[in-house]
This record gives structure tokens, sequence and C-alpha cells, in this order.
């Protein structure tokens, strides 16, 4: 199904030279609720597809020989630990070593591999008190973010401007990783 994706992105628009890797699913359950079939779902979604489209895509960008650009999303959940949420940190944990591990190896083909790692997006509509209430305060920039904060990120990693960086996150979170969990310990 992936592969039949890329191939018919080539035949549509003559080849792919950038990708955005976003598909992902959450569970929010602790080790102990998580069955083994939402762990398999998850880490298919949220990890597996973005290896599979990295390994079909990469492929193509070889096959053309100009190089190209990969962006696989991430999330503040991969850099650390949530409660209740086992199945999705671990996925965007490996998300993340994953863009690295592949900007390794498809450097010498002049393709270029990082993550964007957006915090929650949206409005302060629906957080009450409790942990998200202090996600939400704990966000130094004093704002969720916004779909195009993300966007600029991608276009900035997908540009020439960042022709030398790959194997690089860029954390589009208002500074909530800088601070995360400060509150708990004062």
């Amino acid at each position: 199904q992936v592969r039949a994706t890329v191939e018919r992105t080539v035949r549509e628009f003559g080849g792919v030279d950038i990708m955005v890797n976003n598909a992902s699913i959450t569970v929010n359950k602790s080790i102990l609720e998580t069955t083994e079939e939402e762990w398999d779902r998850c880490q298919a979604v949220t990890l597996k597809s973005q290896f599979l489209f990295g390994k079909y895509v990469a492929e193509q960008m070889i096959k053309q020989g100009r190089g190209g650009r990969i962006v696989n999303i991430a999330s503040t959940s991969g850099h650390l630990g949530r409660r209740n949420a086992l199945a999705y940190c671990a996925a965007k944990g490996g998300v993340l070593n994953l863009t690295r591990a592949m900007a390794c190896d498809l450097a010498p083909h002049k393709i270029r591999v990082n993550s964007v790692t957006p915090t929650k997006t949206g409005s302060a509509v629906g957080f009450a008190g409790g942990a998200e209430k202090r996600r939400f305060d704990e966000i130094l920039l004093g704002r969720l973010g916004h779909p195009r904060d993300q966007a600029n990120a991608v276009l900035f990693m997908v540009s020439d401007d960042s022709e030398f960086i790959t194997g690089a996150d860029i954390r589009v979170d208002g500074g909530s990783l800088a601070t995360w969990g400060a509150s708990w310990t004062s």
C-alpha cells in the first residue's frame, strides 16, 4: 500500500523531492491497560508508516539522482515520557531515532532527513485543572501552538536555507520542553 502510494505519486507528479511524514494515532493508556493490539496499531501507524514511507521515498529520490528532503513529524511526548501514553511516547521516541539513523544512511545520496517536534496545538478550550493545565502553563511563550508554527518549521527544513542541516530536530513547542516538570519540583 505504501509502495503503491509512492509509485502513484511519481506517475502523477514526475518524482518526489520532498516528503513530510506525518501519521500518528494515540493510545491514552498506561502500560497496565494497553493491549498488545493497541500497542501494535500505534507502532504501525505512528512509527512503521514513517519507516516505510521513508524507505520507499528515499529509494525513489536515489533513483532520481538529485537528492531530496524528508521531514518526520515527532512530538514532545517522544522526548519525555508521559503518564497514560505509553505506546504513543514509545512510537514518537522511535521517530526521533529513526530520523537520525535515516540521516546517517541517506546523507551520501544528498538526502537530508530532519524532524519537527510540535506540542499541543489549538486553543486553551478544554484545558481543566491537573496535569494538562500545568502543561499549558509551562509553555514559555504563553500560548498553544498554531498549525502555521509547525508549517513554518517544516518549510524551513525543506528549503535551501537549511541545506547544511540533517539529522536534526526543531522543537516547535513554545519552550515547553525547556521547563517540563519544573513547577512540579518547586
